[in-house]
């Protein structure tokens, strides 16, 4: 038979080293036998001040007004793929974002020569989110992504800052979110036409279901970038494919539709949509 108890522990941790930050969970239980019998002792450990704890080499971090603080997923991230929020890992903002420390390392190597400019550099992201009752703090999913990139585009040196391959990649990458907003309010107008009262969630699985084709030929754009290519060239070679795949996915919403949605309401029917948002992509593409 196993006793337990608790001790709530209220001393500030300060955390100074790697050591220290990658043990703190070891902490929490400890275990006293009294003969053949333990008894689990189950401590409360005061959370470290995680505001500007640079220490942890593996987190993002966003800005608010008390200075950097580790990002969190919630459930409705859980299909955002990595490469969505590229400019978190890179920093592309001159000095505004603040990159993981590993991140900063794999630069310094690089910059010393201990890394090739050819390199295949892989970033990962890996983790638990907790559910959404705050108070049980359990994990209810787990997520993995990756992305693989050249040292010489992620740490790209070139003087010229407009031309440096990680902000051209989140322009690339803005761009291809205003083009899936496009199509969120097009499958939402055509789900409005049959008077669904979830129009939204139709509109939300659409373009789910966009983001997910999306993930295999961008990664593939991304793991083929060279710093000696011509970055225009390259961008214009995206905005090709993704001209190609969101039009598929407009064009398969009007092929399934309704004889409700054809005929429409006043003038407005899935084909005239259809033309207009067609008109609207291709203008953002251009």
């Amino acid at each position: 038979m196993i006793n337990s108890r608790n001790l709530i522990y209220t001393n500030i941790l300060d955390l100074t080293n790697l050591p220290e930050l990658y043990t703190v969970l070891s902490r929490i239980t400890y275990i006293e036998w009294n003969g053949d019998y333990p008894t689990t002792i189950q401590g409360k450990l005061s959370r470290f001040d995680e505001v500007n704890a640079f220490i942890e080499p593996m987190i993002t971090w966003r800005l608010d007004k008390k200075g950097y603080k580790p990002r969190t997923k919630q459930l409705s991230d859980l299909r955002i793929a990595m490469w969505r929020n590229f400019g978190d890992y890179v920093g592309t903002n001159d000095g505004e974002t603040r990159v993981p420390g590993i991140v900063w390392w794999l630069n310094y190597l690089t910059d010393k020569g201990f890394l090739t400019q050819e390199t295949n550099i892989n970033l990962s992201s890996a983790g638990m989110i907790v559910g959404d009752n705050k108070k049980s703090q359990m994990p209810a999913a787990e997520f993995f992504d990756d992305f693989t990139i050249r040292a010489d585009v992620l740490f790209d040196p070139d003087p010229l800052a407009a031309r440096r391959w990680p902000r051209r990649i989140e322009e690339v990458i803005e761009l291809t979110k205003r083009v899936g907003e496009t199509l969120y309010y097009f499958a939402k107008e055509v789900a409005e036409l049959r008077d669904s009262n979830g129009s939204g969630s139709f509109a939300n699985r659409i373009s789910a279901e966009f983001y997910d084709q999306l993930n295999e030929p961008f990664l593939g754009w991304l793991a083929s970038l060279r710093n000696d290519q011509d970055r225009d060239e390259k961008i214009l070679e995206w905005k090709k494919a993704l001209h190609s795949l969101v039009m598929q996915t407009a064009r398969k919403l009007v092929q399934e539709s309704s004889p409700t949605e054809m005929r429409g309401k006043d003038s407005t029917n899935i084909f005239t949509l259809y033309n207009a948002t067609q008109l609207k992509i291709r203008k953002q593409l251009s």
